[in-house]
């Protein structure tokens, strides 16, 4: 049996911790008239067999990731409520997790949601349009509290780079720019809030370096900031220096990288750092509820011979997705 007790509520749980994971596309056995081709049970060859395979397989890693199981669950690329759904009450039963909740965007294949073990003390969609009224993918935010203090968690799956970097920047700098009003409104109203915003933003941490410079991009990092670039861009702080910045979130991945050449996604032959966890400023001190690791999730049984993601295979039904998890934690002094 894992733990049952809620941390931070009773006393007896000191971490919490918080895995994000985009799941590469877990799609239900029922015709929505949504799903990718490839995942339409009218087509012949995607059933129930294999939808419960890929929940199975999720849950393994879910249940390894960490002992017990993580306290928060964000996940991206599931296609809607029923999904996760069949994941907490067939696959993760008896762990403890009673509050989710996952987007419905109407024209889209995939969502992004929540599973947590701490009750939800509010959820809002965040829905995004561009100038010509265009939908694009939408931000979760949800609010915990834990004793005294609040805990906002944006989960977040930006336009990807289909059709080129460069051509598609715009929306995710329109994402950026969601997040950076939320954060100011938050913090406007409730000074000691503590945020995090994590998910697939399909951009590296470094993106504006890789891109020679030559454009903003919606992450833009600190290193490069003088005080009048990126007003839409998220700063992305390497240390203390730049942390009250309107807009500024620590990125771990500066120092995970300097330590050893990986990330959560392999492509070309290289690694990328697409999935992210970045820590407000009231989370970056020792006091109250604060940042304590970020790591990828690198279980020998989710990765190739070569060491790479172990990614879904429909064909053989087998392997977990093409990106690694992420785990935060978080801890109470």
């Amino acid at each position: 049996m894992c733990r049952c007790s809620l941390p931070f509520l009773d006393g007896t749980e000191e971490v919490l911790t918080i895995l994000s994971y985009n799941v590469q596309n877990i799609f239900d056995a029922v015709d929505n008239g949504t799903e990718y081709h490839e995942y339409d049970p009218s087509e012949g060859d995607w059933d129930e067999l294999l939808y419960h395979q890929r929940l199975l397989n999720l849950s393994e890693v879910i249940k390894a990731s960490v002992k017990g199981g993580p306290d928060i669950i964000a996940l991206q690329e599931v296609e809607n409520l029923h999904v996760v759904e069949d994941l907490v009450s067939q696959y993760l039963k008896g762990m403890g997790y009673e509050d989710l909740c996952v987007t419905a965007k109407e024209d889209s294949a995939v969502q992004i949601g929540f599973i947590s073990r701490i009750p939800f003390d509010s959820v809002i969609i965040h829905d995004l349009f561009t100038e010509d009224y265009k939908s694009i993918r939408p931000a979760l935010e949800v609010k915990l509290v834990l004793g005294t203090e609040s805990l906002y968690i944006f989960n977040n799956h930006w336009k990807s780079r289909l059709g080129g970097a460069l051509n598609t920047e715009e929306q995710r700098i329109m994402s950026a720019q969601i997040i950076r009003n939320r954060m100011d409104s938050i913090v406007k109203s409730e000074k000691d809030a503590k945020i995090v915003v994590l998910g697939d933003f399909n951009e590296n941490h470094d993106e504006y370096i890789r891109a020679g410079k030559t454009y903003t991009t919606a992450l833009y990092p600190d290193t490069e900031y003088t005080g009048t670039e990126c007003p839409e861009s998220v700063l992305l702080v390497t240390g203390n220096k730049n942390m009250k910045v309107s807009g500024a979130l620590y990125e771990p991945w500066f120092q995970y990288r300097a330590e050893a050449e990986e990330g959560s996604y392999y492509f070309n032959g290289s690694w990328e750092t697409l999935d992210h966890c970045l820590i407000g400023n009231n989370l970056w001190s020792e006091s109250g509820v604060h940042y304590s690791s970020f790591g990828v999730v690198t279980l020998p049984f989710i990765l190739s011979r070569e060491g790479t993601p172990l990614f879904w295979n429909k064909v053989k039904g087998t392997g977990y997705s093409d990106h690694l998890p992420l785990l935060l934690t978080l801890c109470k002094d």
